[in-house]
């Protein structure tokens, strides 16, 4: 198996690729012990939960972004209607570590967004749902759960996420063995993959552009197959972008994979 590295490299033209290294925790156990071990993450307090609804579609500001960013990790599922009461996220026992755990919303047309803030510590359950106290529930409800992205990382504190973890979400569909990153970002050609010690786990996938006109929060969905048995530990998610010179820069990030289906270790 390739290091990230040498993956990247091969499915361009060769060149190597500077590469900036991330920690990444990843958990995974049964799907079926996901309800037994799960509860209501309460919002941290006062001010914890703040949000707007556009009536239109801003204009995208893609153009003037540096770089791409992840906007949301998910389990990919069936799409359903959104249910914002229904965010679980996937925390593994990262969840009982002390710390904050900021989550951020945003719908690919860019209406909506929201950003929320809860306590981790050793009281909080391994796949808790997420307390929200939306006004646009009624609202929200006409957007499918595949329009919404969500990003959801632990920190020591919200205001400073530079090393922050990553988790997915499951929105409540049954998952499909895939594992969908969200990437604003414009036309950039990215890839992502997964990875362990600078050893691939899996291959690059290139990412694709989201179904739709309106492409304001995210426009690009990238789809990872999980492997079967995938073992708990420390991974790598490394994301590729070309640049206008044909090299490719990859930067990786934390996140903790949980639920997937097999034995937490």
């Amino acid at each position: 198996m390739w290091p990230l590295r040498s993956c990247f490299s091969h499915i361009n033209s060769g060149k190597a690729a500077p590469i900036i290294l991330g920690a990444l925790i990843i958990s995974l156990t049964g799907v079926s012990d996901i309800k037994a071990q799960s509860a209501l993450l309460p919002l941290a307090g006062a001010g914890a939960f703040r949000e707007m609804l556009l009536d239109v579609p801003p204009i995208s500001a893609r153009g003037a972004l540096v770089g791409a960013s992840i906007v949301g990790v998910h389990l990919e599922g069936q799409a359903i209607n959104f249910n914002p009461k229904g965010i679980r996220v996937l925390l593994g026992a990262v969840g009982a570590e002390q710390g904050m755990l900021c989550v951020r919303l945003i719908s690919r047309d860019g209406r909506y967004a929201a950003q929320a803030r809860y306590k981790l510590g050793p009281d909080v359950a391994k796949a808790p749902l997420l307390e929200t106290k939306t006004n646009y529930e009624k609202q929200l409800a006409s957007y499918k759960s595949s329009d919404i992205a969500i990003a959801a990382r632990s920190s020591a504190s919200c205001d400073d996420q530079k090393d922050a973890n990553l988790f997915a979400v499951d929105l409540g569909a049954s998952p499909s063995g895939h594992l969908v990153v969200l990437m604003n970002g414009g036309n950039t050609r990215l890839r992502v993959q997964l990875g362990r010690n600078n050893k691939a786990v899996t291959q690059p996938v290139v990412c694709t552009p989201v179904a739709g006109e309106v492409r304001v929060g995210f426009a690009q969905e990238c789809r990872i197959e999980l492997p079967p048995g995938l073992a708990s530990g420390a991974y790598q998610l490394s994301v590729g972008e070309t640049a206008s010179t044909g090299e490719i820069a990859v930067h990786t990030h934390g996140l903790t994979l949980y639920g997937i289906g097999a034995t937490e270790k």
